[in-house]
């Protein structure tokens, strides 16, 4: 599995650049990853008719550059973070986060056992690490949540403890 762009620039004090996208359009997917980004994501909760089927075939079209695939999926609902997880993104976000609760649902989704509940069934995503897949998945995905509710702001730290998420967008 190659190494996670983002994480690394993490690492080093950095910020990423990102594009975002509300559109399936794969040409478009290509064109911005071989643009230079560090990271593009697939907006899947307000972009337009983007669903599983439209998301895979994004992921497909990012996937030969060195560009990490971010997908903010529709929300909190474990089936979209492993699907598109399966289908090849090296990370997800998580909209409408409001507790800690909601927050260690969405890692949890992220992360194989014994850190998560995610199932192993990586089709695409095993062409990154092959066997090795979810050994190097538990260092790699990340798990970003998303507080939209004022009043959850004055949790955040509480919800910056979940388990499994690595950080807020």
């Amino acid at each position: 599995m190659r190494s996670n762009k983002v994480k690394a620039l993490w690492l080093e004090g950095k910020a990423p650049t990102v594009a975002w996208l509300s559109t399936p359009d794969t040409y478009i997917a290509e064109v911005l990853a071989n643009a230079g980004f560090d990271a593009l994501v697939l907006d899947m909760q307000h972009g337009m008719a983007i669903g599983p089927d439209r998301a895979a075939l994004w992921l497909q079209a990012v996937s030969s550059t060195e560009t990490v695939p971010v997908v903010r999926v529709p929300w909190n609902e474990p089936f979209f973070m492993q699907w598109v997880l399966d289908a090849g993104a090296y990370g997800v976000i998580v909209p409408l986060i409001n507790s800690r609760e909601e927050a260690a649902r969405a890692g949890g989704a992220c992360r194989y056992p014994p850190l998560g509940y995610r199932s192993v069934g990586a089709n695409r995503a095993r062409y990154y690490g092959g066997a090795d897949y979810v050994q190097y998945a538990k260092e790699e995905i990340i798990c970003l949540v998303m507080i939209e509710d004022i009043r959850t702001v004055a949790r955040v730290e509480e919800v910056a403890g979940a388990p499994g998420i690595d950080g807020f967008y």
